[in-house]
């Protein structure tokens, strides 16, 4: 299943990323049929995949349509995989001959294999938050490192010579963020004791040397590569591609195996920490407020490589001999800290347990945080940073991202008068229904927030009043 997860996103990356576009049209051989095809093949690995789930479950060898959709629909995981399906199935409806539309099959694609790892960590077993976090950035960025090779390999000479750079930065972001991530991991679930000699410590550390390996071989390939004057493919990337696969083995067989002590934790932990994922904090004061911290590992990472793309982007333009305003990056620094704090901080422990700050921390991440953000500039900092086409009337990063900007979704979204409707009505929707509270009971929390987009949008002056009213 995962081997054509990976082609899969192999080969939407590389369309996307690699190959060679003019005003948007990706030039060369069309690989829609490739690319639907291994979505497809996708698709029926993954629904073969959850009816032999199914039958394991119920101790039966033959497929059990009604039980395998009861499955998919009453179980936390099984809805996960369900999510995973419809989001492969998406991704057959994108036009891959356009570098957009390969572009959002390439996020679906993505979204659809991480949708499992939220079911894949106990809250009570502490630093669930965290756990979760850094395992599902983990296993995007190595689904990354084995699906641009495989995205590399199928491009042609020419191709691999004018995206060489990318890859060799992509690379470099993803093999770092394996390691982190790997490591922070290991240490939640086993700590420094004796679980590290079981079978599942055994395992880990296998898989750590493992992932050491296939760094050097991914050093020794890019210097061979880079050396090359065809920048052919070198001998030892399909060896590199293997080690990486094998590991995603390992990976996944982790997640079927038990950790050491799982009953013994799960028997100690009280109510709070098995619904939430984090134990009871003592009654809320100035002093708890201010220093508790509970790391919300999705949030925290999404921030993380926000602060590390404003940073490069800052020293590209350092580079060039611009300078960016100290204000702007300060304003940047106060709106990420105060999304920290409202997720991870005092605020966002709280959250967890007593609705008035939970209340708190949506007018810090809705309503002032953002007010920060958009005044650091952050889409000028890009459009002044992002790479441009590599060759005459191609797109590059850049040209995307203005042809986003334009597009008449953005157009649409960033109206004021349609961002004042999403902002009100998700309200309704979330406080007025039992939306919330099957979020509070599955120990999802997902702050939605919409941005207005400065693009200039002409209104009625009645509009206008109501606007600045709200």
């Amino acid at each position: 299943m995962f081997i054509f997860a990976f082609v899969s996103i192999g080969l939407t990356l590389a369309n996307t990323f690699f190959r060679i576009d003019k005003a948007g049209l990706i030039q060369g051989k069309n690989w829609i049929s490739k690319i639907k095809l291994s979505l497809l093949l996708w698709w029926l690995m993954t629904l073969i995949f959850t009816f032999i789930t199914t039958g394991e479950i119920i101790n039966q060898k033959s497929f059990d349509v009604t039980a395998t959709w009861s499955y998919l629909t009453q179980t936390d995981l099984g809805k996960s995989y369900l999510v995973s399906l419809v989001l492969i199935f998406i991704g057959l409806l994108f036009n891959y001959s356009k570098n957009s539309g390969s572009f959002f099959g390439f996020l679906v694609s993505l979204a659809a294999i991480a949708a499992p790892i939220f079911e894949s960590h106990s809250s009570g077993l502490g630093n669930h938050g965290l756990a979760i976090g850094t395992l599902l950035f983990h296993v995007l960025a190595l689904t990354f490192w084995i699906s641009s090779l495989i995205g590399w390999q199928a491009i042609t000479e020419a191709e691999r010579k004018l995206s060489f750079n990318r890859i060799h930065n992509l690379l470099l972001w993803v093999a770092t963020t394996v390691v982190i991530t790997g490591v922070i991991n290991s240490l939640i679930r086993l700590g420094f004791s004796k679980d590290w000699f079981s079978k599942y410590g055994l395992l880990v550390i296998l898989k750590i040397v493992l992932t050491l390996f296939a760094l050097s071989l991914a050093v020794m390939n890019r210097k061979k590569i880079s050396t090359s004057s065809r920048f052919n493919s070198s001998s030892l990337l399909p060896v590199e591609i293997f080690v990486l696969i094998f590991i995603s083995v390992i990976g996944n067989w982790l997640t079927q195996i038990q950790p050491p002590n799982v009953n013994t934790k799960l028997a100690q932990a009280d109510l709070a920490l098995l619904k939430v994922g984090i134990p009871m904090p003592d009654a809320p004061t100035l002093s708890r407020i201010f220093w508790s911290y509970q790391a919300d590992g999705v949030i925290l990472g999404i921030l993380i490589f926000a602060v590390a793309l404003y940073i490069k982007s800052v020293l590209v333009l350092s580079r060039r001999g611009d300078k960016r305003p100290l204000s702007k990056t300060i304003l940047f620094a106060v709106g990420i800290s105060l999304i920290d704090y409202a997720t991870s901080g005092g605020i966002g422990v709280y959250a967890n347990f007593a609705f008035s700050f939970h209340m708190m921390a949506h007018m810090i991440i809705g309503m002032i945080a953002p007010i920060a953000i958009v005044l650091s500039s952050p889409v000028t900092l890009a459009l002044r940073t992002l790479p441009i086409g590599r060759v005459k009337d191609e797109r590059g990063v850049r040209g995307m991202f203005i042809n986003f900007l334009h597009s008449p979704f953005t157009k649409i979204i960033s109206n004021p008068v349609i961002a004042l409707a999403i902002f009100d009505g998700s309200l309704f929707v979330l406080y007025f229904t039992q939306l919330f509270g099957e979020l509070s009971e599955s120990k999802k929390y997902f702050y939605v927030e919409t941005v207005t987009i400065p693009i200039p949008t002409e209104l009625q002056e009645n509009n206008r009043l109501g606007i600045i009213v709200k």
